[in-house]
């Protein structure tokens, strides 16, 4: 938030106040970091499906009402009110173009974490109990890849269409062995659901036949 010096208080005073809100935020930030990187990890449903609200109202709402909110109130604002005084500032016509995307780019990535992140994790809460309340759904459906990962990012996985989306179930590395020189086309998938909100399904198990 832009802080403004209060009337009989010193610019000591003043700055000491700023920091240590300035700290506050921070541990607010790294906070809801690691809780939703621990979430991601450990506790987020596997779903099936696609949905317009869920990037209408789940992501780019509180993303944008984020990115407000952090121009105004969070500790971005600062850079922010001063934009076009460094603007003028700046001798170097390619850094002017620079410094606002990346002042963009920052108070974007920072609105993801700070709102984003919070409201997929109460989205999927609402999602997992929906869908305990609804019977599970069997789906019989062909089998498109059994993919073995490389690298950190490429997970071993059973890659299918369902509701004609491209959808996959990570899997160990063992179990992808066992299958990635077999055609796939010889395999169907087993898999079973429960419905969630909107158009959304989460994993219950899955059965290679």
């Amino acid at each position: 938030m832009i802080q403004k010096r209060k009337k009989f208080e010193t610019k000591t005073a003043f700055k000491t106040r700023v920091k240590k809100r300035a700290k506050i935020e921070e541990k607010i930030f790294i906070g809801i970091l690691v809780l939703g990187v621990i979430y991601y990890l450990f506790f987020e449903s596997l779903s099936f499906g696609e949905d317009y609200r869920y990037t209408l109202y789940v992501f780019w709402l509180p993303t944008i009402l984020g990115f407000i909110f952090s121009v105004k109130y969070s500790f971005i604002a600062e850079y922010w009110r001063s934009l076009l005084i460094d603007l003028k500032k700046e001798k170097y016509f390619v850094m002017k173009i620079f410094y606002p995307l990346f002042l963009v780019a920052m108070t974007f990535m920072y609105s993801v974490i700070m709102f984003w992140m919070p409201s997929n994790i109460i989205w999927d809460g609402v999602n997992k109990i929906e869908s305990i309340t609804n019977k599970i759904e069997v789906y019989n459906l062909p089998v498109d890849e059994f993919h073995e990962g490389y690298g950190r990012r490429d997970r071993d996985k059973i890659c299918f269409r369902f509701k004609n989306q491209p959808e996959s179930i990570p899997v160990s590395n063992e179990f992808i062995k066992s299958y990635s020189e077999k055609n796939p086309k010889n395999y169907r998938l087993k898999l079973e659901v429960r419905k969630g909100i909107w158009s959304y399904y989460v994993y219950e198990s899955f059965e290679i036949l």
